[in-house]
């Protein structure tokens, strides 16, 4: 089993609550808002952790960015996440469910 599954086996588990303050905390490794891609407009909702939240509803702007900082994430590179530009393809689950 790969680290990916064994973190979502993990947080099924946990209560709502649990769940809640551990993406709390997950949000502050999260390389999300450090993407040139990323947008005042998805800052202003809060969004991130898009490798497990799945797409934005704001405007993401990865064309024309050669660089993706899904790669140096060290949640990604912790939980065995395979993809890049979750902001724009969806989570880590979705891609890898082909949904």
């Amino acid at each position: 089993m790969d680290r990916y599954v064994e973190l979502v086996d993990w947080l099924s588990v946990l209560s709502k609550r649990d769940q809640e303050d551990w993406r709390e905390i997950a949000s502050l490794k999260c390389a999300c808002t450090d993407c040139p891609s990323y947008t005042c407009c998805a800052k202003e909702k809060g969004e991130g952790l898009f490798c497990l939240e799945g797409r934005t509803k704001e405007s993401i702007w990865p064309e024309g960015t050669d660089t993706c900082r899904c790669v140096d994430c060290s949640l990604a590179l912790n939980h065995d996440f395979t993809e890049q530009y979750y902001c724009v393809k969806g989570s880590e689950g979705e891609l890898r469910s082909g949904a």
